[in-house]
């Protein structure tokens, strides 16, 4: 008979049922993710850390909760000065550049609308959210800039435009903005817009999903209950800033239960460097998906010994039998496989 996937965890399938039976939902008629989350644990856990960031190319950068406030309300006052107001859109087409927290906070801050886009989009693929969007301003890096520029110009687009790395003609230097920063929140309901995601358009063109200012509140099940997160934990979720997962666990779900994010910017999903960072930085849960792990396993796990790693949990797609329990063999801990949608919160 299988051990308990709990028990791999320091918790009974016991004490997991008494928490969800406990559980309720936080319901306020007015939310502000930024005034009533962030800023609530800049107050009451200043020094914990919020981001921890590292790259491909060895660099590490640390920010508390009270660091990561302070930067926030810089990006804020960067959208406010290029005119970005409250129900605006920004589009946001970053990876993991440390600017994309930012910013993304930075637009819940003003009561904007982000509208966040992966750094695989193509020209056409920017057009189509430029003329869907009808967006204020653009958030990009050097690498689509270049994209974004063509298809402005194709749209006749003449919104404000900002790049987090370098310089380029008729853009705003993100590095560069010494403007002041922006503290104030907007007393935003929770059914007012806040987000706009847009599916992989599989079967046509991508299909736009509205979520409202409330909608982080709905992963607290996402943290508590499928990545059973804390404050003593970091959160590594490997899958890509551009699609709604990053909302999942990348943003909203581990600092709804004051745990850490852990973050790697790099421009693709090398197995061998994610095995290496397990055993170098002290993630405590690991977030990929099933085409991840595939990938992991492929490797040599004997001898894989990770510094802190207690929880593994995988979304996307069904994960291959085998390669659960080959994990489970090699690193002693259950794949907990969640399922949601664009649309949705975790739902199973």
């Amino acid at each position: 008979m299988q051990e308990s996937p709990f028990a791999m965890t320091g918790r009974s399938a016991e004490e997991y049922l008494n928490e969800r039976q406990k559980f309720v939902w936080r319901r306020p008629d007015r939310f502000n993710f930024v005034r009533d989350i962030l800023y609530e644990l800049a107050v009451t856990r200043p020094k914990a850390t919020a981001l921890y960031w590292t790259s491909a190319e060895n660099e590490v950068d640390i920010a508390s909760f009270e660091a990561l406030r302070h930067r926030v309300n810089r990006a804020a006052g960067l959208l406010r000065a290029i005119g970005v107001n409250r129900g605006d859109v920004v589009l946001v087409f970053l990876s993991r550049e440390k600017a994309w927290w930012e910013m993304m906070l930075a637009c819940l801050q003003l009561g904007a609308i982000a509208s966040p886009g992966t750094t695989q989009l193509m020209e056409k693929d920017i057009a189509f959210r430029l003329r869907t969007t009808n967006a204020a301003a653009v958030v990009t890096n050097a690498t689509l800039a270049e994209r974004v520029d063509a298809a402005a110009e194709d749209e006749h687009w003449r919104g404000a435009k900002v790049i987090v790395e370098g310089d380029r003609a008729g853009w705003t230097a993100y590095a560069a903005f010494a403007g002041a920063p922006v503290e104030d929140c907007a007393d935003t309901k929770a059914d007012d817009e806040a987000l706009w995601y847009f599916t992989s358009g599989t079967t046509g063109n991508p299909k736009m999903t509205v979520h409202g200012c409330g909608y982080p509140l709905g992963h607290e099940t996402t943290g508590r209950f499928w990545l059973r997160a804390g404050p003593d934990d970091l959160v590594w979720n490997v899958s890509d800033t551009g699609w709604a997962k990053g909302a999942w666990s990348s943003l909203f779900a581990p600092w709804l239960c004051g745990a850490g994010i852990f973050a790697l910017h790099a421009n693709s999903v090398d197995p061998e460097r994610i095995l290496s960072w397990l055993e170098k930085f002290p993630v405590s849960i690991l977030c990929a998906p099933p085409t991840a792990y595939r990938m992991f396993v492929r490797h040599d796990l004997n001898g894989c010994r990770p510094m802190r790693l207690r929880h593994c949990v995988s979304a996307g797609e069904p994960l291959n039998p085998e390669v659960i329990e080959i994990w489970r063999n090699k690193m002693g801990m259950q794949i907990c496989e969640g399922y949601g949608q664009t649309e949705t919160t975790i739902l199973c």
